[in-house]
């Protein structure tokens, strides 16, 4: 690497760990110990030692394990005569999967409260890098430009995962954690807590998550989510997405911004129904990273470098 000129001052927390890289203390708590491969291996790869009750035993092994199962004649099960099958109304029923519909513990609310929190901060915080990342090409377009197509997946992969994840919040499947199914078990509970007016925005917010939702926003969503999020319908693969774009553009990012707030908005609203005061942080902690990588790019291949 060329050295960088003395008249370049670094930024301190970039000084060392970029352009003088030095060992990392940390590393021996990253690498796996042998003990770890001896545990993920198969018990038949390793070495084992038998015991007098005719068990094996081996000393990476947290326990024991019996040998290979016999049946009576002394011969493996796969050498034993088959079986008549069943008959197919002789089969085991599966169990039917419990729906998210169904009445469920205070606990249990307040953890699809959680859930969703948690899906919305997500959702918040891949927006968020995308804004940042989109209003910092200018800045640092040079840096960009030297890995142009890894850029180009990195935006694509952050608005990609905040609409994924809308999806998810804004779905209507009745076995799903999404906002239609949370207002739905709060329904009762928020009829005898709420009033006029607050009673009323609860209806309104039903309604806009409803799987015919009169919201503009939340059916643009949904007809992504049905043609080329979830499902790639073929006549838009074969065609191209150019129309869907022309006809539903994301062009403008604070239409994304507001299906994320308007969630939180309903868990904010509604928790206090369930105990749920307070929701998860709406941005990752380390929300400011992508600046750091943007600045170790350029310190790490300053102006006029050659290679």
């Amino acid at each position: 690497m060329t050295p960088i000129p003395h008249s370049v001052t670094p930024p301190p927390l970039l000084a060392s760990s970029v352009l003088r890289p030095q060992p990392s203390t940390d590393l021996a708590v990253c690498v796996p110990s042998p003990q770890f491969y001896a545990h993920a291996l198969p018990a038949a790869r390793l070495k084992v030692s038998p015991r007098a009750d005719g068990r094996s035993f081996d000393p990476w092994l947290s326990a024991n394990y019996a040998p290979a199962m016999r049946i009576n004649n002394g011969s493996n099960p796969a050498h034993a005569r088959a079986q008549p099958a069943r008959l197919k109304e002789d089969a085991l029923k599966p169990a039917r999967r419990p729906s998210s519909l169904m009445d469920t513990t205070g606990v249990e609310r307040r953890r699809r409260f959680e859930v969703l929190a948690t899906e919305s901060a997500i959702a918040n915080t891949h927006l968020h890098f995308f804004r940042g990342l989109w209003n910092a090409r200018s800045a640092y377009s040079r840096e960009l430009s030297e890995a142009k197509d890894f850029w180009d997946y990195t935006f694509s992969a952050h608005i990609e995962m905040a609409l994924l994840q809308l999806c998810r919040i804004y779905d209507t499947h009745e076995d799903g954690i999404n906002l239609l199914t949370l207002l739905l078990q709060t329904k009762k509970i928020v009829r005898r807590q709420l009033q006029n007016s607050a009673l009323q925005k609860f209806d309104e917010d039903l309604q806009t998550v409803q799987r015919k939702s009169p919201d503009p926003l939340v059916a643009k969503l949904r007809y992504w989510r049905n043609n080329i999020i979830a499902h790639y319908n073929c006549r838009i693969a074969l065609t191209g997405r150019n129309d869907v774009w022309k006809e539903n553009p994301w062009d403008n990012l604070d239409e994304i911004q507001m299906l994320i707030d308007r969630s939180f908005e309903m868990l904010d609203r509604y928790g206090c129904t369930h105990g749920q005061q307070t929701i998860q942080k709406k941005l990752a902690e380390g929300q400011d990273g992508f600046q750091n990588v943007l600045h170790a790019l350029r310190w790490a291949t300053p102006r006029g470098a050659t290679t």
